[in-house]
């Protein structure tokens, strides 16, 4: 499943206040926040860099996939995240046949999508971050940016999901499509089918609408993004670690954690039939990404400013 998470970028005017700087007028800098990103991409673009605490890695691959439009003040495409420190086997699916095997200091790279968005006459900037498989390249990326910006110009930068205040109307108004029960503890009679005396099975419970939807998200949730006390989910969150609901909202589908709507901030789920993924590399095709996080980014901003299109 690929997904597209938003955060928000922004600046504090000292490392102890709670007030924030236009991302244009940086303290004594003499840069936006849009040149100081493209600046660290360009300082690091030939090297990878490592977080050894969590064993990662972030290469920009020279910027080969990774684009600059000063015009727009955007920055958009590919960069590559890995993982290294154990030991994998390279398996053909085909054949069965064994292909390599990956030593403890081989990183192993999958590329993803990221675009920002760094207006300098605002004070808060928007980052979009593609997701499959449970990799990003939000947590090193994030991090590292943070700590080269205090280190290279004094600046403190803070980014967090983007939270809407309340949930949008057209949001609750969604029609919810799948119920997905994360971790799902199965009663013992169907734990005795799975396995004679075993009961510490946890599965993912999934429930999906063939012809009609399943309530709207208003009947889960209020607009504050409290989780209502409705009979299904109240069964299912007892043996369960979190509830995820799918929910259709213009024609999007979006992904929620039903008891923390808000907290998760904003994350869209990509249709993989109209991402044009390559049936060689296994990877969207980058125009295609490009105009779909636009336009997923052009609708979270439309319910902050109000306006159509800010990006063209």
């Amino acid at each position: 499943m690929h997904t597209v998470s938003f955060y928000a970028i922004r600046v504090r005017v000292s490392r102890n206040s709670e007030k924030y700087q236009a991302l244009g007028e940086l303290n004594t800098t003499g840069l936006d926040m849009y040149n100081i990103f493209k600046n660290y991409i360009n300082k690091h673009a030939k090297e990878a860099i490592e977080d050894q605490k969590k064993n990662k890695a972030l290469y920009f691959d020279e910027c080969s996939e990774l684009y600059f439009d000063d015009k727009k003040e955007m920055i958009y495409g590919y960069a590559k995240v890995g993982k290294y420190g154990e030991t994998f086997n390279v398996v053909d699916r085909s054949s069965k046949e064994p292909m390599y095997d990956g030593k403890t200091n081989d990183i192993f790279y999958n590329q993803r999508y990221v675009m920002a968005f760094l207006p300098g006459d605002l004070r808060e900037g928007y980052i979009a971050v593609h997701t499959v498989h449970q990799t990003n390249v939000k947590g090193i990326l994030f991090d590292h940016f943070k700590t080269f910006c205090l280190a290279n110009y004094g600046l403190t930068v803070k980014i967090n999901s983007l939270l809407p205040k309340e949930v949008p109307h057209d949001v609750l108004n969604g029609k919810v499509s799948e119920i997905r029960a994360i971790d799902h503890s199965p009663t013992q009679d169907v734990c005795d089918e799975l396995d004679k005396g075993y009961y510490d099975v946890q599965t993912e419970f999934v429930i999906k609408s063939r012809k009609n939807s399943l309530g709207r998200l208003r009947d889960y949730v209020t607009q504050q993004g409290k989780q209502k006390p409705t009979p299904l989910i109240e069964v299912l969150d007892q043996q369960s670690s979190e509830i995820k609901l799918f929910v259709d909202v213009n024609g999007r589908k979006r992904l929620y954690k039903c008891d923390n709507i808000l907290g998760k901030g904003i994350t869209f789920i990509l249709d993989e039939k109209n991402m044009n993924i390559s049936q060689t590399t296994g990877i969207p095709c980058k125009e295609r990404m490009k105009q779909l996080l636009r336009e997923h980014l052009n609708i979270v901003l439309k319910e902050i400013y109000g306006k159509e299109d800010i990006i063209a």
